[in-house]
């Protein structure tokens, strides 16, 4: 793994976590990997819980499918092998 291609993995988490966590949007950047279908769910969970009073994060993932946090951890732990195959070169 290159080190462009490690940078511009954790630009792309932190913009998909970014869209989430602070402007509202789904993410886009990582959703196309296994691991970032979880991100889709994340967006999702706090969507539905947007009209309602919001409890706190850790209660939040209690609620999401035990797969759900494990992959968060997946993606934030290491780069996905499937990564390099979705990203095109010269971006």
């Amino acid at each position: 793994m290159s080190t462009t291609l490690l940078a511009r993995y954790w630009a792309d988490l932190l913009n998909d976590y970014w869209s989430i966590a602070v402007a509202g949007s789904a993410p886009r950047r990582l959703i196309g990997l296994h691991d970032g279908e979880a991100l889709t769910a994340l967006f999702r969970a706090l969507e539905d819980e947007a009209g309602e009073a919001r409890g706190d994060l850790q209660t939040l993932m209690g609620t999401l499918p035990t797969s759900v946090p494990y992959h968060l951890q997946q993606l934030a732990g290491t780069v996905p092998m499937d990564y390099g195959n979705s990203v095109k070169e010269g971006l």
